[in-house]
């Protein structure tokens, strides 16, 4: 992340901590539904795909959001509500309700990289954008990969605690974060800017970011 700008570098870390606590979680999570709804794999599978259905058609109004409001205010109230969601998961008494949760971590999620991504175009002069979002795509592999890992191995020492983990770390992204912005208000003078990517590009870009792309 050499070459960035601190708050850019701040914002390429967010990703990589929230993707490792969504690679903790969801792996498990299919387990999870089974053995604590005791449903078949079929209600499982229901479950996993009416909740991901949902956040990707909410997460077309990702674009839209980044133009109504003010990026800072929403990747943070985005990340409050990811965080949210995994502390709520074990509390869950009903296969309806997890659903719901669900299906607001993947749009959280998705309006997040939406907006990251939207910071990048934004905030980076055009020589530096193309380096941006590929180094965000890398660290998104890599939290995937420190992730899944983690999360069997924390799996071992209590069902509920991949959940809490997760809750965790997307409480110490969202407390930095909303320091860092604080302390950087504006975005970084970036020599050479051009004029950013248009409003439709990232309405464009939910469904890669509803996936993690």
């Amino acid at each position: 992340m050499k070459g960035f700008p601190p708050l850019i570098n701040t914002l390429l870390a967010t990703s990589l901590v929230l993707t490792i606590g969504r690679g903790i979680t969801l792996p498990f999570i299919a387990i999870y539904l089974s053995e604590h709804f005791r449903l078949l794999p079929a209600g499982v599978g229901v479950i996993l795909g009416c909740s991901l259905s949902i956040g990707i058609i909410t997460s077309l109004y990702g674009g839209y959001l980044v133009d109504k409001f003010s990026k800072n205010t929403l990747m943070v109230a985005a990340i409050v509500l990811y965080g949210l969601s995994f502390f709520l998961m074990p509390s869950i008494a009903r296969p309806g309700g997890m659903v719901a949760l669900l299906a607001v971590l993947h749009t959280t999620y998705s309006v997040l990289s939406i907006t990251i991504k939207a910071c990048f175009a934004e905030w980076l002069p055009v020589a530096q954008r193309t380096r941006a979002f590929s180094m965000n795509y890398t660290l998104i592999n890599v939290g995937w990969a420190i992730g899944s890992s983690l999360g069997v191995w924390v799996a071992g020492f209590g069902v509920l605690l991949p959940f809490y983990l997760s809750g965790g770390l997307t409480l110490l992204v969202v407390i930095v974060l909303h320091f860092r912005l604080r302390r950087s208000p504006s975005p970084p003078a970036a020599a050479g800017v051009s004029a950013p990517c248009p409003p439709a590009s990232a309405r464009r870009s939910a469904f890669c970011a509803a996936t993690g792309g």
